[in-house]
């Protein structure tokens, strides 16, 4: 009875462990409404801020810049400034207590939206370059970079969203 006893507490013991391990790795947000907030241009366009919001699903972020020009359809016809961008992994540090989201993708822009996102201007028919979208938890809500590279080095553009 004693040794059913000690395999069953080691066997309960491991799988609470291994529980454990399993829920320690983030995975991606998801969120019932759209963050929203403003950003900062660090690059070409510094400083200019205009809003922004986020719009988080399974394995995508939407990235939209609602008040920033884009003619991108036919014949130069308005368009949004936003881009679906995919979904690549996430990081924990338990020393700040925070969840980092990264995700990649690229606009297709053109006018100001082209200026502040720091893509080729459609009008060149240049492809567009690959960018990140890092999503930081914070204090206050999320810290949201538009960055040229994975670790946010060479940041185009940040805010701060809820």
């Amino acid at each position: 009875m004693r040794t059913l006893f000690i395999t069953f507490s080691i066997a309960l013991a491991s799988l609470v462990g291994l529980t454990g391990c399993a829920n320690s790795v983030p995975s991606a947000p998801t969120s019932s409404k759209p963050l929203q907030g403003e950003m900062k241009q660090l690059g070409k366009m510094a400083p200019h801020i205009t809003g922004i919001t986020l719009t988080l699903s399974s394995n995508n972020l939407n990235i939209n810049f609602p008040k920033l020009q884009n003619s991108t359809g036919e014949n130069f016809a308005s368009t949004p400034c936003q881009s679906t961008f995919t979904y690549l992994g996430s990081s924990e540090n338990s020393f700040l207590g925070t969840t980092t989201h990264v995700y990649e993708g690229t606009f297709k822009a053109n006018n100001n939206c082209a200026l502040f996102t720091e893509q080729p201007s459609t009008t060149f028919n240049v492809p567009g370059q690959t960018q990140y979208g890092i999503l930081e938890s914070s204090q206050n809500g999320w810290l949201f970079s538009l960055a040229k590279d994975r670790a946010g080095q060479a940041v185009i553009a940040k805010g701060e969203v809820r």
